[in-house]
């Protein structure tokens, strides 16, 4: 669970992740299902590149993450590591600086973000979902950190996410004890927002997207960076920057639109705006 060996079908010039953006949806998919999504070096490069093609634009009304095949990913491509066995400290610290670049600006988006998740969901790869705000899982659903064996500590934000989103036990039965969680487990840990048969997976994931892509932008995108530096923020600080918040987001046209349909009685229109 916590890596693979990719398939020697598996072609080196590839593409691991792809990018498609349309009626203001970002759909980022893993898309190396060959190897099970495994994570090397050029599967960093591009996620990187796709997530900064999303905070370019100005567009954007919601982000999902999904991945083709059997599994969200697996984690670490160990043949590629393997090939790298002499200078591993050097290599891995290739492959996880445009990762954690990716990650940290996958945080700090100004919209809502769902990944759909399924079959093995381990190592690094935990933290693309950790930066989503909806996370669906399909009930085939394994998690695993990992990194215990393979003699690593773990990246991808584990050790700051975990802690926060399970408590400090049950983060250490992740990553000291190398605890491994069904989907059932994962959702009554808090890891996942929710789970759905693996058939009903993609089309949960949609529903999800829509009814957020509908939804008024600015104050979505405003509620999840509050949310995210809720921990590292003193209550004096926070009530000033909520305020600062409802005193901008006032003036904006979904805000009034959003008084006025309840006045009115009716559903708002929202428009991002």
């Amino acid at each position: 669970m916590q890596g693979t060996q990719a398939s020697a079908t598996d072609q080196q010039g590839a593409t691991r992740v792809a990018c498609a953006v349309a009626d203001g949806r970002a759909t980022i998919t893993l898309v190396r299902a060959a190897a099970r999504n495994a994570i090397d070096r050029r599967f960093t490069e591009e996620l990187e590149a796709a997530v900064d093609a999303c905070a370019a634009r100005t567009d954007l009304r919601v982000v999902v993450i999904v991945a083709e095949g059997d599994h969200f990913s697996v984690g670490g491509d160990l043949r590629h590591m393997a090939g790298f066995a002499d200078e591993l400290g050097d290599e891995l610290g290739r492959m996880i600086t445009p990762f954690h670049r990716a990650l940290d600006t996958l945080a700090r988006l100004e919209v809502p973000v769902v990944a759909g998740v399924q079959g093995a969901f381990a190592g690094g790869a935990m933290g693309i979902a950790y930066a989503a705000d909806v996370v669906v899982a399909a009930d085939d659903l394994r998690v695993a950190a990992g990194f215990p064996a393979l003699g690593l500590s773990g990246d991808g934000g584990t050790s700051w996410h975990l802690p926060r989103l399970v408590g400090l036990r049950r983060a250490q039965e992740l990553l000291v004890e190398n605890r491994i969680l069904d989907a059932a487990e994962a959702l009554d840990w808090g890891l996942v927002t929710r789970t759905v048969p693996r058939a009903e997976l993609a089309a949960e994931v949609e529903r999800t997207a829509a009814r957020l892509a509908a939804g008024p932008t600015r104050s979505l995108g405003r509620a999840r960076r509050l949310l995210r530096t809720s921990s590292t923020t003193s209550i004096g600080d926070r009530l000033a920057e909520e305020r600062e918040s409802m005193r901008e987001l006032g003036d904006t046209a979904d805000a009034r639109e959003g008084v006025r349909a309840f006045a009115e009685k009716r559903a708002p229109r929202f428009e991002g705006r």
